[in-house]
């Protein structure tokens, strides 16, 4: 058959018909199986990834591995999708049959006959072996990854940084918290962004001073303060929400628009500096995990 990307006429040399041979030349993994699935079709993609199974269970392919093989996958998206008839997509950690580390994201997608049944399915398979991402949450429950999110709100004082609220940060339990606010404050406000009066948004991420394996994103925004004496700040206090993760979460940040949007609403209902305290924190962090889990 002609090797993908050439520009022969791909439909008369494969024997396939005018669109079918299309298939083969996407860049992921293609089949169609039956509920049991049986395996009815497979695009080239599929075959060069884990093989030709057609007309085999598609759980088949990993006979090689102890244990797997003879019947569905523990994380089969298929399991799901027969119940609540939605598509549904896993991140999965296995091994090729030479024995490397195989990354894979796998997607049910349902086919429903005329009484609205589920009739068959397709399953798209790609392989993100590379993708750092893919990687982690193959490994890692989404739970675990956003429960590693924690937060600080501090304000611009006189000394720089001046905590309001703040988790009990993991990294920094066996030090002096109060400095490490300060720093990164100051390291933020003045060596990072000017015009802070004025600056609002999500910006990062940033490293943590001296912690080379947690990141930072930071909020910038202004909230009233009735106790403001700085006519500059026109009754307005600059403060900023530091939001501490793994640096191999990073990508937990991805929708950067819909995660500042969140932020928008929170300053929102909070309305004055005073609302900010430890209770309308922790409500936070935990409505900010609950955000992050739908974004990744």
């Amino acid at each position: 058959m002609t090797s993908k990307g050439s520009n022969q006429d791909v439909s008369k040399t494969s024997g396939k018909g005018d669109y079918l041979w299309v298939l083969d030349q996407l860049p992921f993994g293609v089949s169609v199986q039956t509920i049991e699935r049986k395996i009815l079709y497979e695009n080239e993609t599929v075959i060069d990834l884990v093989g030709s199974y057609t007309q085999r269970h598609c759980f088949n392919r990993w006979h090689y591995l102890e244990g797997e093989g003879n019947e569905p996958c523990s994380d089969c998206p298929a399991t799901i999708g027969f119940k609540d008839k939605k598509s549904h997509k896993v991140f999965r950690k296995t091994k090729d049959s030479k024995g490397e580390d195989l990354f894979l994201e796998i997607q049910f997608i349902p086919v429903f006959n005329k009484e609205n049944e589920i009739d068959k399915f397709i399953e798209i398979i790609r392989d993100v072996t590379l993708i750092d991402k893919a990687k982690v949450l193959a490994c890692t429950p989404v739970k675990e990854i956003t429960k590693s999110v924690q937060s600080s709100i501090v304000k611009f004082g006189d000394l720089g940084g001046e905590i309001i609220s703040t988790d009990n940060l993991d990294f920094a339990k066996s030090e002096n918290l109060e400095e490490i606010i300060v720093k990164l404050t100051v390291y933020i406000f003045s060596g990072v962004i000017q015009g802070f009066e004025e600056q609002v948004g999500l910006f990062g991420p940033f490293p943590v001073l001296d912690k080379t394996d947690y990141l930072m994103e930071t909020y910038l925004f202004r909230i009233r303060d009735i106790n403001s004496n700085d006519p500059r700040l026109k009754g307005m206090q600059p403060c900023m929400i530091l939001i501490f993760f793994p640096r191999e979460h990073y990508f937990i940040f991805e929708k950067r628009k819909a995660i500042e949007d969140f932020m928008n609403k929170k300053i929102k209902e909070w309305g004055h500096l005073l609302a900010i305290n430890e209770q309308s924190h922790e409500e936070f962090s935990e409505e900010l995990k609950q955000f992050l889990e739908l974004q990744i």
